[in-house]
């Protein structure tokens, strides 16, 4: 319990840290006046686009989580009005 109790005041620690830098290099930082290459905007497009998929794909597993759970609250199969077919093959000669 007391190695819980620690890491936690250390992340949290850790986190206050981190934001009350990143808010003093936000607010205190001098404007730059400086050249952005076309090709930092293609990597930033593929950034923005990298993480717009993955949280898609997250969401879409987590979806389908969430109906299966829903679905078996409800008592609701659908596996039942789908049709099974077989696997065998047939042959003539």
């Amino acid at each position: 319990m007391r190695n819980k109790s620690f890491l936690k005041k250390v992340c949290g620690q850790a986190i206050y840290y981190s934001a009350l830098a990143f808010c003093f290099m936000v607010f205190f930082s001098a404007h730059a006046r400086a050249y952005i290459d076309p090709s930092v905007i293609s990597y930033l497009i593929q950034v923005v686009a990298g993480l717009a998929i993955g949280g898609m794909t997250v969401f879409g597993v987590y979806w389908a989580k969430i109906k299966r759970a829903i679905n078996e609250a409800l008592n609701i199969d659908l596996e039942a009005k789908k049709e099974i077919e077989s696997d065998d093959i047939h042959v003539d000669f």
